[in-house]
C-alpha cells in the first residue's frame, strides 16, 4: 500500500512538469488565434483592411494597394470620402487625376452585406510636370590651332517620334506620334518624308459623339468603343493643315473591338457637309484590338459597325451643300417625342413591349447605359436606360419623365458636382433674361443672377466662366474636372443633397451635366439630348419596373 501511495505521487509531480514544460514552450504563434465570423455558415463584421499604401505613378495616376481580408466579398475603396470603386482585388489604379494634386483613400472590406469599419486614410500626391531638360552645350568641332570657331550645330535626325506629346515633323523627316488615353485606346500616326512642306505639329485627342454628329438611327450604325479619335495638325502659324502630300498610317487601339469584325469599318467625319465617310481598305486585327488604314487628310475618326458598310453616315446636320452660318436652322425631323400613348394605355404599352422581347443583348445594354432612347420607328416613345438595374424605363412625357428620373437620382455634393463640366443644347427653349449666353432656368441651377452677365463683378461673363475658363462665376477659384468621376457617373441623374435637391442628367456622350429643373426640362433633355433605335435593337434591352 505504501508503494503504490508513492507511484501516484510521482504521477501526478511527472504530470504537472510535463504541463508546465509544454505551457512554457508554446510560441507566441502557436497561442494566438483569430476570431473568426461565427461557426460554420454564420456571418459576422468583417475584418478592417490593413497596410492600405498609395502612390504617384504619373502626373495623372496614383497605385493603391492593401493587405488581403481573409474570407469576405470584396472592398469598397474611397477617395476624398467618395466611394471610388468596388472591387475583389487588392489593387487599384486611379487613373484621370489632376497634376501636382493630393488625393486621400480610405477603404473596408464587406462580407456580404456586412461591412467593416474604414481603414486608416493615406493620402499620395500626383507628379509635377516636368522641368523641360536644358539645352544641350554646344559642342565645337575638334581640330589643330589657329583660326576661330563658329557654335557647332549638330544634323537634324531623319527621324523623330514622339510619346503623349504634340510632335513637330519637318518635310525632310519621318515621324511617329504615339497616344495613350485612359481607356486603354491609343492612337499612332506615321507620317513619311515629304508629307508635309513645312514643319507641322502633329497631335491625337479623344471625343465623344455629340448631336451633331452622331449618326441617324435609321443607318443601323453602332460605335465601336464609345470614343471620337481627333487627329490634328498644325503649322508654325497654328492654322490647321487638313491635307498631306503623301498618305499617312494611322493605327487606332480599341479594347472593346468585337471577334467577329463584320460590318466593322472606319469612317472620317466630313466637318463640310456634316456626315460619315467611309475610309477603304481598313484592317481589323482582333489580336491586338488594332484597325490600320492609311489617309492624306486628319479629321475626327471612329468604328462603326453597319450592315452592309454605308458609304456615308448621315447625321442630323447633314447637307449636300457647305453649312450656310446666316440660314435659318430647319427643324429636325424625328426628334419630336410621341403622344400615341395616353396615361391610361401606359401599362398596356409596357406590358406589349416587355411581350415583344428577344434575347437580351448585355454589350448593347452596356453600351447604351445612360441613354435616353427613342423608338423612330414607332412614335418616338422615349426610354431611359438605367446602367445600375441595366434596364429600360418608359418616360411617357416631361412631367412623368422628371419623376421617373429623380428615381435614380444619386445624391452628391456640391463640391463634387462641380468637378463635372456644364452643358449648354442651344436647341433648349427657354428664356435668357441677361443675354449672357446662359438661360434662365440653368443660372436657377448654378446659382447666377439671371439679371446680371457677370454675378460676381470680376470682368468676365458668367457664360465664360462656366462654359470656356472653368473658373468661378460667384467668386474667385479655378475649377478642375475628375475625369475618372465624370466617367463614374456617366448617365446618372446627380441630386444636389447640400442645396434643395437640383436634379442634373450627365449626358454620356459629352460628359457634361444639364440642368433638369422640372418636366418641361426633362422633357427638352429627352428630345434634344436623345438617341434614335431601331424597334429590333430596343428589344434586346430588359424592361425594369419604376
Amino acid at each position: 500500500m505504501t508503494m503504490n501511495k508513492f507511484k501516484l505521487t510521482i504521477s501526478i509531480f511527472t504530470i504537472l512538469a510535463l504541463l508546465t514544460t509544454g505551457i512554457n514552450n508554446v510560441s507566441a504563434g502557436e497561442a494566438t488565434g483569430t476570431i473568426g465570423n461565427g461557426g460554420e455558415g454564420a456571418v459576422g463584421t468583417p475584418d478592417v483592411p490593413t497596410g492600405l499604401t498609395a502612390s504617384a505613378a504619373s502626373t495623372s495616376q496614383i497605385e493603391v494597394s492593401w493587405s488581403a481580408v481573409s474570407g469576405v466579398t470584396g472592398y469598397e475603396l474611397y477617395k476624398d470620402d467618395v466611394l471610388l470603386t468596388t472591387t475583389s482585388d487588392t489593387a487599384y489604379s486611379d487613373t484621370g487625376l489632376a497634376v501636382s494634386t493630393t488625393y486621400s483613400y480610405k477603404i473596408k472590406s464587406y462580407l456580404a452585406s456586412v461591412k467593416s469599419e474604414f481603414s486608416s486614410s493615406v493620402s499620395a500626391t500626383t507628379e509635377a510636370e516636368p522641368a523641360p531638360a536644358p539645352a544641350p552645350t554646344p559642342n565645337p568641332p575638334s581640330g589643330g590651332g589657329g583660326g576661330g570657331g563658329g557654335t557647332y550645330i549638330p544634323p537634324t535626325p531623319t527621324s523623330v517620334s514622339s510619346n503623349n506629346t504634340p510632335l513637330t515633323i519637318s518635310s525632310t523627316q519621318t515621324g511617329t506620334v504615339d497616344y495613350s488615353f485612359t481607356d486603354s485606346s491609343s492612337a499612332e500616326i506615321v507620317v513619311p518624308t515629304g508629307a508635309v512642306s513645312s514643319d507641322t505639329t502633329f497631335s491625337a485627342t479623344q471625343g465623344s459623339l455629340d448631336s451633331d454628329n452622331t449618326p441617324l438611327e435609321t443607318t443601323g450604325a453602332f460605335m465601336i468603343g464609345d470614343k471620337v479619335f481627333n487627329i490634328t495638325a498644325v503649322n508654325t502659324n497654328g492654322t490647321a493643315v487638313t491635307s498631306f502630300a503623301q498618305d499617312l498610317a494611322l493605327t487606332f487601339t480599341i479594347p472593346d473591338l468585337p471577334e467577329d469584325t463584320t460590318d466593322l469599318a472606319i469612317y472620317y467625319f466630313n466637318e463640310t457637309t456634316n456626315e460619315w465617310i467611309l475610309v477603304p481598305g481598313a484592317s481589323f486585327d482582333t489580336a491586338t484590338k488594332t484597325t490600320s488604314f492609311t489617309v492624306n487628310h486628319l479629321t475626327k475618326f471612329a468604328v462603326f459597325q453597319i450592315e452592309g458598310t454605308l458609304a456615308s453616315l448621315e447625321t442630323s446636320t447633314t447637307t449636300d451643300e457647305p453649312v450656310d452660318e446666316g440660314a435659318e436652322e430647319e427643324t429636325i425631323e424625328g426628334q419630336v417625342l410621341g403622344t400615341k400613348i395616353t396615361s391610361d394605355d401606359v401599362d398596356n404599352f409596357i406590358e406589349t413591349e416587355r411581350e415583344l422581347l428577344t434575347t437580351l443583348d448585355s454589350k448593347l445594354t452596356k453600351r447604351l447605359a445612360g441613354q435616353i432612347l427613342l423608338q423612330v420607328e414607332d412614335h418616338g416613345e422615349a426610354w431611359y436606360v438605367d446602367s445600375v438595374s441595366q434596364q429600360r424605363y418608359y418616360l411617357a412625357d416631361g412631367a412623368s419623365a422628371y419623376e421617373a428620373l429623380r428615381k435614380f437620382g444619386l445624391g452628391i455634393t456640391n463640391a463634387d458636382l462641380a468637378k463635372i463640366p456644364v452643358g449648354i443644347e442651344e436647341r433648349f427653349e427657354d428664356v435668357d433674361t441677361d443675354e449672357d449666353g446662359l438661360a434662365d432656368r440653368l443660372e436657377e441651377g448654378l446659382g447666377t443672377d439671371i439679371n446680371k452677365t457677370d454675378t460676381d463683378g470680376d470682368g468676365v461673363s458668367d457664360y465664360e466662366e462656366v462654359i470656356n475658363q472653368a473658373t468661378n462665376p460667384l467668386g474667385t477659384g479655378k475649377i478642375y474636372y475628375n475625369t475618372s468621376l465624370i466617367n463614374r457617373l456617366s448617365g446618372r441623374i446627380l441630386l444636389q443633397v447640400e442645396s434643395r435637391g437640383e436634379a442634373w442628367y450627365v449626358n454620356p456622350t459629352d460628359g457634361r451635366r444639364y440642368y433638369m429643373k422640372d418636366g418641361d426640362a426633362a422633357y427638352q433633355i429627352m428630345r434634344f439630348l436623345s438617341l434614335g433605335i431601331t424597334n429590333e435593337n430596343i428589344r434586346k434591352i430588359d424592361i425594369g419596373e419604376l
